[in-house]
């Protein structure tokens, strides 16, 4: 929670409160001198006056109320409605205008004191039409008892100040009317900000159209200047003699932000040295030069009116072009003359221009973003239908991203990125087009795609920029991707179906094309149906008692005996038949479904072996989705509890793939499961990124050597050397070694001879179900 006062010595930029304070004081003082010579003048010269007075009093005014806002600078992310705070200038402006005419308007005591209430209350409405408009990511509330007293105070003041106006030849009208009138605004804002509370709130956002902070303090600082410098500028000059009031004024002009220029019948007759800064001309070189001839360009040639902003270029005297925008009104100085302020928008564009690359480029590769790319896209189908031609559609996702970014960290993952795009934009002619979409998603379009060897070159083209390797810290990466390819208008009618289909393709090619460009075919799309069909099968079978637990025996290579067996799944699909493990479990995976499938895997054959005569180890298989919801050790030890296996029984395998993404989680569930008694094997060994490290993390109590060693043997020279090595390994680690995969009977001897503990597979037995292996545990279990 944030109170405004309150925060004043810690939120408050005090260098802004002391501008404030400087521009209420001198603001008020020349206001109230203004009004003072409105009320020596008569007829038109006295709604000058008047005019005048109010515009320095109401800028004033909220200049000091906005300055004083934008000293206060909360940690939370603030901006100001450009309509309400413009308004708020303009109600300050016309009610305090208002306000001096009525104090004006005869002698007697009523009027001045009318007109001073209105003041008090013109400040008020202003101020408080300035807080609506303040935006900031959080509640604002607000104390009625200082609303009011804010309010009271500034009418008094108010009153009070006209009072002493009336007065202008004694120290109360000198002084006593400026410092009363700056104690009307001061007391106003100050009480005003007493009553408000900022409650910050996440859910609250500052919009996008909210006038930034620099903003506002430039566009302040510049209209008080002006407001100011004019004000000041007409006081003096009618004051003093005519020679020294034009220097006197000319001295004021030369002092303003913008760049001031006074043209009379189209010709200029003068200017002041903020333009000749501007635009490096000299004063005698433009005096009697058309501004709108060579000088200044508008856009649309919109004639510049009183209170209208136009935009326009500048011309400067080395040729360059300055954007720049006007503002007009008639000059008092000299009859018939406009003045015109000339303000540098070249800051302010640049700033656009930012904004507008962040909107259509992807600001770490600098390629063309997510919208850019749906924009060129519907461009390129726009065309293509109107012209009847055809064009192609590239899905790239890259390949081993990921690894280099769990290696090596985001700032190598950063670096791949940006270099990717840097290998695309070089690899692209013409009007080729690439963006990146998202993460390590890139699409590119072929246009005018005639034959499927021109889309393939593009691919190929491509492909070879992004193979080449490139260094991180000494270390070389090696990133390729993965390519689909959509035809339009042959393989879809629109955008989003272009877009689906291209990434089948490209799923295709990640599994199957080895490196290679895949084009998309209409049976993708037919096996992406029979996949998401599976899925929402898959979601039935659970609750329908369609899965079955097969087990497969490990054997003891020293004596042959059983020591235990390996629970694994079975699906009978009520149409399908018998679906193998390795086709839904990955669905399961990317579904989530495996969390739920792999809690009754491991209820039920912790039931099972507990129902067994003998104490058979029984292995169950974890999938690294499960790691991720966290309450795997208090699954496993209330499924121990509620079967009344021993922990001693249950060896849980997990994959070294768990520990790649996320080592510090995992490797922190493990040691919760195995503080429960149970043991933890790690499976699939040898086929990993890291084995040697990984046994290093966590003590592991078994290895699995990975079937494919096995099946390699006798074929691949080095596929007995790795066996022995893993072997050798777990020996000198003291931790056992199981095979899987024993398939034949020189397996069987290979193993034996090398010293291996443990062994499963076909030739030591095949899985099958608990009834065909134990009938009567089934029936007890049953």
């Amino acid at each position: 929670m944030l109170k405004v006062l309150t925060c004043l010595t810690v939120d408050h930029d005090l260098r802004l409160v002391a501008i404030a304070a400087a521009i209420c004081t001198l603001g008020s003082f020349v206001a109230l001198r203004l009004f003072m010579r409105a009320r020596a003048s008569d007829g038109a010269l006295r709604r000058q006056w008047l005019l005048l007075a109010g515009t320095a009093a109401g800028t004033a005014t909220w200049a000091t109320h906005f300055l004083a806002m934008l000293a206060f600078a909360p940690t939370l992310p603030t901006g100001y409605d450009p309509f309400l705070t413009t308004l708020s200038l303009v109600i300050a402006v016309g009610a305090l205008t208002t306000a001096f005419a009525i104090a004006a308007w005869s002698s007697t005591s009523f009027h001045p004191r009318l007109g001073g209430a209105l003041a008090g209350l013109g400040i008020s409405a202003m101020h408080y039409t300035g807080m609506a408009g303040f935006r900031v990511a959080g509640q604002v509330e607000w104390d009625k008892g200082y609303v009011v007293a804010s309010v009271v105070a500034s009418v008094l003041l108010g009153m009070l100040a006209i009072h002493f106006a009336r007065r202008p030849d004694g120290w109360r009208g000198r002084y006593g009317a400026g410092l009363a009138f700056v104690l009307a605004i001061c007391s106003l804002h100050f009480t005003g900000m007493a009553a408000v509370t900022i409650l910050p709130d996440p859910l609250i956002d500052v919009p996008l159209g909210a006038v930034p902070k620099h903003v506002m303090v430039f566009f302040i600082a510049a209209a008080s200047a002006l407001v100011l410098t004019i004000g000041i500028a007409a006081y003096f000059a009618d004051k003093s003699a005519r020679g020294e009031g034009q220097a006197r004024l000319r001295r004021l002009a030369n002092a303003a932000i913008e760049g001031l220029v006074i043209v009379k019948d189209g010709r200029i007759i003068d200017v002041n040295t903020s333009f000749e800064e501007l635009t490096g001309y000299r004063r005698d070189q433009v005096v009697n030069r058309g501004l709108f001839d060579t000088i200044l360009t508008l856009e649309d040639d919109v004639p510049v009116l009183d209170a209208v902003k136009s935009e326009g270029m500048l011309r400067g005297a080395d040729g360059r072009l300055i954007p720049v925008e006007l503002l007009s009104k008639p000059a008092d100085s000299v009859a018939g003359s406009r003045v015109y302020s000339v303000r540098d928008l070249t800051e302010k564009k640049m700033a656009e221009g930012r904004i507008h690359y962040l909107a259509h480029f992807d600001s770490l590769t600098g390629l063309p973003n997510r919208s850019s790319f749906l924009d060129r896209l519907a461009s390129e189908i726009r065309e293509a239908k109107e012209r009847d031609k055809s064009f192609a559609l590239l899905s790239f996702d890259l390949d081993r991203f990921k690894e280099a970014n769990d290696m090596f960290g985001h700032a190598a993952g950063d670096l791949v990125l940006a270099e990717i795009a840097r290998r695309f934009t070089a690899s692209l002619k013409g009007a080729e087009f690439a963006a990146r979409f998202g993460g390590d998603e890139f699409f590119a379009i072929l246009p005018d795609a005639g034959r499927p060897e021109q889309v393939m070159d593009f691919a190929d083209r491509i492909q070879t920029a992004l193979r080449a390797p490139m260094m991180f810290e000494g270390n070389e990466i090696h990133i390729g991707a993965s390519v689909g390819i959509a035809l339009f208008p042959a393989d879809a009618a629109d955008a989003p179906e272009l877009m689906a289909n291209a990434d089948l393709a490209m799923y295709r090619a990640k599994d199957t094309a080895a490196g290679r460009a895949c084009f998309f075919e209409p049976g993708m799309d037919l096996q992406m149906r029979e996949r998401r069909s599976l899925a929402r099968d898959l979601r039935l079978a659970l609750a329908q008692g369609e899965f079955e637990l097969y087990y497969q025996p490990q054997s003891r290579l020293t004596d042959n005996l059983t020591i235990g067996y390996e629970a694994l799944i079975r699906w009978h699909h009520p149409t399908r038949g018998l679906i193998p493990p390795a086709e839904f479990i990955p669905i399961a995976e990317e579904t989530g479904l495996i969390v739920q499938i792999g809690e009754w895997v491991l209820r039920q054959a912790c039931a099972t072996a507990a129902s067994w005569a003998e104490p058979y180890r029984i292995a169950v298989n974890l999938s690294p989705v499960q790691f991720s919801h966290g309450a795997l050790p208090e699954t496993v030890h209330a499924i121990l509890v509620e079967t009344g296996l021993s922990p001693k029984r249950l060896e849980l395998e997990v994959t070294e793939s768990l520990l790649i993404s996320d080592p510090d989680t995992a490797l922190h569930i493990l040691r919760r499961l195995k503080g429960l008694g149970v043991s933890i094997a790690m499976d699939d060994f040898g086929t990993g990124y890291s084995s040697l490290s990984t046994l290093q993390s966590f003590p592991f109590d078994k290895i699995k050597i990975d079937r494919s060693f096995l099946d390699k043997l006798g074929k691949h020279r080095k596929a007995a050397s790795i066996i022995r090595a893993v072997l050798a390994l777990g020996r000198s680690l003291e931790i056992p070694v199981l095979a899987e995969g024993i398939e034949t009977k020189a397996h069987l001897d290979f193993l034996r001879q090398e010293g291996c503990d443990e062994a499963q597979g076909y030739f030591l037995g095949r899985p099958m179900p608990v009834g065909m292996m134990f009938p009567q545990a089934a029936a007890g279990v049953a």
